[in-house]
């Protein structure tokens, strides 16, 4: 990110700042600016932004596990939701009784959408494409999701109801 006359980027954990002239294309040397900021994985982008009067905002925790929890309406947490958390979005079902969120695997360098079952505390893999699937979306009927893909290159809107990822895990 370019802001008040700087180049601003994680490395390791560290928000740096590097000084850039526009007009010249020179950069200056780098210096540290915040520890332990987080990033998001499945984007490889550190969780800050900056403005162009130099108001500098980041998220700090750098190497703590992400986790999804239930919180009561005064904001405590009640208690954890589901062992894999999102990398980017969640959403719950119009009934309550789903949670679906996108999720980054360092393993198969892949983000799918999973969908964690509240009540069976279950949670299974919604989509299998090798493409990014990201942004779940419940409809009103709660039976279908919508996601964004770019399987065919570019992203996308794509739908799928919740009846096939149910017949694709019970086989």
């Amino acid at each position: 990110m370019y802001a008040n006359g700087h180049v601003l980027f994680v490395r390791e954990h560290s928000l740096v700042a590097q000084p850039f002239d526009p007009d010249a294309l020179e950069l200056g040397d780098a210096f540290p600016v915040a520890e332990a900021v987080q990033h998001n994985r499945a984007r490889s982008r550190g969780i800050f932004s900056a403005s162009a009067n130099g108001v500098l905002a980041y998220q700090a925790g750098a190497g703590e596990e992400a986790r999804m929890v239930w919180l009561d309406r005064r904001g405590s947490v009640v208690g954890p939701l589901a062992r894999r958390a999102p990398s980017f979005f969640c959403t719950v079902s119009p009934r309550g009784d789903h949670v679906a969120f996108d999720d980054y695997d360092p393993e198969s360098r892949n983000t799918d959408i999973w969908v964690h079952d509240l009540q069976r505390d279950v949670t299974t893999r919604f989509t299998f494409d090798a493409a990014t699937d990201v942004v779940p979306l419940w409809m009103k009927d709660g039976e279908r999701i919508l996601f964004s893909s770019n399987r065919h290159g570019k992203f996308e809107v794509f739908e799928r109801r919740q009846a096939e990822r149910r017949r694709r895990s019970s086989c």
